[in-house]
């Protein structure tokens, strides 16, 4: 034992690491200096994550691709999200607001294992709590997601079941126009975050984190979250094949052909050459040069690319649609708008560009321009 207490701190963490949880436990109750040193908040929130989840790099994930997830910040003592549903059963008494932590703003760990040797006595002191939290909510979570009772177990796994179900079911809903996509995503988030709080390893939920980024248009999000998926099981089809579509997308978007121009920066960013384009376009259309496509003005912009003239419903729900979607726009709050500025159309060539690049070239070349280059012809 003395021999092992000798060992420099970023030593003994890595074979803390390989001993599962109730063999170090042993060790630490027969060594005082050991427990001490394994009291470290590095160690066991580093542990914490690698056997269960990041919570953090999830949420961050989540709001990179632009979902509100502000009331998920918070987690329990016990490391489950204050939004867990029905699966509380065995799980300790309901949570105080005195047990919960907000984890968007918690302590940062130092990813320089060096320091875990030289920690001052005073940050040590103002650590505390942290310390004690990350050890104490590791071995309650353990607990949780590895209970005694298989009977429990099995009635958690059959919840689960239920609640991916209710999942695919709302993602369903989302593509309907007449629901609020921002209620809907959130429960979607809720349930999919519930039935990770229970089952870490669940990778089917990391599918539908990755379709919910791909159906956003947040493809390096969802292709994030599906390569999180694929590391828990590879041979997931339907990790698989979606991870293959973003990966194309991506790759057809930022990857151009040897003389072809890239219609995208990234994956939210039009490329200064198709922006130019659309530019030219929205001044040729806009007849009256107000600075706005009416109904009239975007039908015939759209009868070009379409070869037929539309109707006028769907112009004006197309104007409803990207108008209301591109980041700036705050003149139509609460208003239906009745004609579509630049950015809207810069949006709407957005995610034409993100879904269906070839389209967008072959309608480009309908008005005039080069498909590979953006010249005009």
């Amino acid at each position: 034992m003395s021999t092992l207490e000798r060992l420099p701190s970023k030593l003994l963490f890595k074979i803390g690491n390989e001993l599962d949880l109730y063999s170090l436990i042993e060790l630490l109750v027969a060594s005082p200096s050991l427990y001490k040193t394994f009291s470290h908040q590095q160690f066991w929130y580093r542990r914490y994550t690698n056997d269960f989840d990041n919570r953090r790099v999830i949420l961050k994930l989540l709001s990179d691709a632009r979902f509100d997830v502000s009331e998920f910040s918070a987690i329990t003592k016990y490391g489950l999200t204050c939004k867990t549903l029905e699966l509380n059963e065995g799980v300790p008494e309901c949570y105080t607001d005195e047990d919960t932590i907000d984890i968007s703003s918690d302590i940062e760990i130092s990813s320089d294992d060096e320091n875990v040797d030289h920690v001052d006595s005073e940050d040590q002191s103002q650590n505390i709590y942290n310390q004690l939290r990350w050890k104490h909510a590791y071995r309650l979570r353990y607990d949780i997601v590895y209970p005694n009772s298989q009977i429990l177990k099995n009635k958690r796994a059959d919840l689960c079941y239920a609640l991916i179900c209710k999942v695919k079911d709302l993602i369903h809903d989302v593509e309907n126009p007449d629901t609020e996509a921002d209620d809907l995503f959130k429960e979607i988030i809720a349930n999919i975050l519930s039935v990770l709080d229970y089952f870490p390893q669940h990778f089917e939920c990391y599918h539908l984190l990755g379709f919910l980024c791909y159906l956003n248009n947040s493809l390096s999000e969802s292709q994030a979250f599906l390569e999180i998926g694929l590391s828990l099981n590879p041979k997931f089809q339907p990790l698989i094949e979606l991870h293959d579509e973003v990966t194309k997308i991506i790759k057809g978007n930022f990857e151009s052909d040897e003389g072809q121009v890239p219609l995208l920066f990234d994956e939210n960013t039009l490329s200064p050459q198709l922006n130019e384009v659309i530019a030219v376009l929205f001044s040729r259309f806009d007849k009256d040069q107000d600075g706005m496509l009416s109904v009239s003005e975007l039908s015939e912009l759209v009868s070009v690319s379409n070869g037929s003239i539309p109707n006028p419903n769907s112009i004006k729900q197309l104007i409803a649609t990207f108008e209301g979607m591109h980041k700036n726009n705050s003149r139509h709050i609460g208003v239906q708008p009745t004609k579509l500025s630049r950015d809207g159309l810069t949006t709407f060539f957005l995610m034409q560009s993100i879904e269906d690049p070839e389209e967008t070239r072959s309608d480009l070349k309908k008005f005039g321009f080069d498909p590979k280059t953006l010249q005009p012809l």
